[in-house]
């Protein structure tokens, strides 16, 4: 038997056995749906045999909740409407998003009048609802039919969401829907593009604008916290291969409303090709078009006006050269930061730490023009051409700096000759070779594998890759190397590297554990500072001055990126946006055509977008994340000096909030004293929990901070934990 048609046939079988899961899911709430049906009938009938004079408060109560529990199901998608008039007597102020009507002011004259009102409408299935809903009371619904109707509604609303949350194809859902007509809901659609509300419009197979405005809107829709007006817009630009087979890739314009409820990136627009766009004017065109309305204009949602400010652009090096027109990182004249020449040595180094800085006006100017490859798009705005595109400390920290540390203590897999064949002469001279004596010895790399197993077990469950040993580091993601810098990098490699190379690792933990700090100061980015600086200029010591490519020398003008933003390094990190680029690419269910795929997606998305605003609140502290039964999960601190073990949990009040702890305090001690003391970034080595410990109610309403910590073993001594504050939202 062909082994190729055996594995195609095992895969059949495990995508009918996946689906058929989820068609017992959709079938459960078919069946409750149905049993409320035949309730909703019963009393009905019961209603029309009263006799006309007659009350039924019982039956009228009943009717309401169920109204009311329809009302709260019905898809909360909304259709923008607006008259033939207004249409006709616009002006050119008014910028328009499908149906919808926008009104755009003068930033000048941000004052809102009664014409800036947006006219929204239900759609026609929650117009059958609300106006059944009016009466309150079952004489609403005038026979059965009416009343199986709402029902069926409320069902394809249920079976369009579960399609959504399982990705099931239009294949499936057809199969659920005649299933359900089979049991009996005649008026339940039987096209999945119906329930869905998948889009008609047709696509064009290599680019495709979605709209800014458009998902600005969405956004300020789904709220926005009283006394914001001045909304920070942050953009994406990346490639994202999409086969194995071939090389099509997609190039999305990504955005992001910082201070929005809802923070989660949209699509603005796409290119799809088999490489990059071939020219950067026309795949920017329509995306720079709105920003400069914006720029000029402020949005006005709901009597309420918003100025839109682009922040930054976050991308990786190649984008942003591709972005802003610039040489590529590799080139003499490298670095967006300084104007320094670079020097050739086994690759382009920049040794320089305080050569002239670059800055808006000089860019623009374009006074240093072997920088420069023609001239780009985003000059049309009024951004900073130089700190307007921050550089991204996921793939300049992690991807870039951390990877080459591991690279070198662990050495490139082995890619010797057979032993059968004449073995070659090594150079001396070549970078390999001067990289071999940093590799570490076997016995080493397995204490180190070793621990990073033990310590991934340790992890809270707010980590989603707790970590992987070296021989797979090809594959780690950004994640593990931002885990393995920030939290288990210090455990791991105390003692195994010798100490001049672990006190220089350190410097580089402790500055970027200071530069993602949520309560960052100015004093705080100029220490950060210092410490990058002297780990840079020692990197070149230790490592070889050949090791000083383009990330590592921007390391050096990493801090300043904290100053000119405003914040932390992961409030203006691609992490999100990677997030995002990832479920993008799971829509996808095919080669043919993935442009056109990710339109329709995207338009069942978003007609069936439940967003929890409470869930978005990074500012609520989540007390379901405190499990006092496990050890990884129960430590906290609180008003930023307390550490607690918490042991119980009392009873939650009616906000869910609970109304105390019960923990027993820990001893702390200093972990490590270079570059600074361990307890200034409030990590400390605390005893283990003993049962015999005296146990202490404190009440949630005497503390101001709280912050989950990660606790990990400590070698040295069994008896004794580390324990690191978390940083960020993994």
């Amino acid at each position: 038997m062909d082994p190729n048609k055996s594995r195609s046939t095992y895969s059949r079988l495990v995508r009918r056995k996946l689906e058929e899961a989820k068609m017992e899911e959709i079938l459960a709430a078919s069946r409750i749906v149905e049993q409320d049906s035949a309730e909703g009938r019963r009393a009905t009938i019961a209603h029309e045999m009263q006799p006309a004079d007659q009350d039924n408060p019982i039956l009228s109560t009943s009717s309401e909740e169920e109204m009311d529990y329809d009302a709260t199901k019905q898809r909360e998608d909304e259709l923008y409407v607006i008259d033939t008039q207004s249409v006709d007597n616009r002006n050119e102020n008014d910028v328009f998003v499908g149906a919808e009507r926008i009104d755009i002011t003068e930033s000048d004259n941000c004052s809102t009048s009664s014409d800036s009102e947006i006219q929204t409408s239900l759609d026609g299935d929650e117009d059958d609802e609300n106006s059944a809903g009016d009466d309150g009371s079952a004489s609403s619904v005038a026979s059965v039919d009416e009343y199986k109707k709402e029902m069926n509604n409320s069902l394809n609303s249920k079976v369009a969401r579960i399609a959504i949350k399982h990705k099931l194809t239009h294949v499936a859902v057809n199969d659920v829907l005649r299933l359900l007509r089979e049991l009996g809901h005649e008026n339940v659609n039987i096209d999945a593009r119906t329930i869905l509300g998948t889009t008609r419009d047709r696509s064009d197979d290599s680019f495709e604008h979605f709209g800014l405005i458009r998902g600005i809107v969405k956004k300020i829709k789904h709220g926005v916290k009283s006394g914001i007006h001045n909304l920070q817009l942050q953009i994406s630009i990346d490639g994202l291969p999409l086969f194995r087979s071939s090389t099509t890739q997609f190039w999305p314009i990504l955005g992001r409303i910082v201070n929005c409820v809802d923070s989660r990136p949209f699509v603005i627009s796409v290119y799809c090709g088999p490489s990059k766009p071939p020219d950067v004017n026309a795949y920017l065109s329509p995306f720079l078009e709105e920003c400069k309305q914006l720029e000029q204009k402020t949005i006005t949602v709901d009597r309420r006006s918003y100025r839109v400010v682009l922040k930054s652009v976050i991308c990786d090096a190649p984008a942003r050269s591709f972005v802003k027109q610039i040489k590529a990182h590799t080139a003499k004249f490298g670095c967006e930061r300084c104007v320094q020449r670079g020097l050739k040595n086994h690759a382009m180094t920049f040794p320089v730490l305080n050569a002239q800085l670059r800055n808006n006006a000089s860019f623009r100017k374009k006074t240093n023009m072997p920088h420069h490859d023609g001239t780009s798009p985003f000059t049309d705005l009024s951004i900073d051409m130089i700190h307007g595109f921050p550089l991204d400390y996921m793939h300049l920290v992690c991807i870039g700096v951390m990877r080459k540390m591991l690279l070198l203590w662990r050495g490139e897999k082995n890619t010797a000759l057979p032993s059968s064949r004449k073995k070659r002469r090594i150079n001396k001279n070549t970078k390999k070779a001067k990289d071999r004596i940093h590799r570490l010895s076997q016995e080493q790399l397995a204490i180190i594998n070793e621990r990073i197993d033990t310590t991934s077990k340790q992890f809270t469950m707010e980590f989603n890759r707790k970590g992987r040993g070296l021989d797979v580091l090809e594959h780690w993601k950004a994640v593990e190397l931002r885990t393995f810098l920030l939290y288990s990098g210090p455990m791991v490699l105390k003692g195994v590297l010798d100490d001049e190379k672990y006190e220089h690792f350190m410097y580089f933990h402790a500055a970027i554990r200071i530069l993602c700090s949520p309560s960052l100061t100015t004093e705080q980015i100029q220490y950060a500072d210092t410490l990058l600086q002297y780990f840079v200029d020692q990197f070149g010591t230790i490592y070889g001055s050949y090791q000083l490519s383009y990330n590592l020398h921007s390391l050096i003008h990493l801090a300043s990126e904290c100053r000119f933003q405003h914040g932390p390094l992961d409030s203006f990190s691609a992490f999100p946006f990677e997030s995002y680029l990832g479920q993008l690419k799971s829509l996808l269910r095919g080669t043919r055509r993935p442009l056109a795929q990710l339109k329709k997606r995207l338009s069942e998305i978003e007609l069936n977008d439940t967003f929890n605003a409470e869930m978005c609140d990074g500012n609520k502290f989540n007390f379901q994340c405190i499990k006092p039964k496990s050890v990884s999960d129960s430590y906290l601190m609180i008003d930023k000096r307390q550490l607690l073990h918490v042991t119980a949990i009392s009873q939650a009040n009616v906000t869910g909030i609970p109304l105390s702890f019960h923990f027993q305090n820990r001893q702390r001690a200093c972990f490590f004293e270079v570059p600074l003391k361990s307890t200034d970034l409030q990590i400390y080595i605390a005893n283990n929990f003993h049962k015999d410990d005296d146990q202490i109610t404190l009440p949630i309403t005497s503390c101001k901070d709280f912050i989950k910590c990660v606790s990990l073993t400590c070698d040295e001594d069994e008896g004794k934990l580390v324990i690191f504050p978390l940083l960020h939202n993994l």
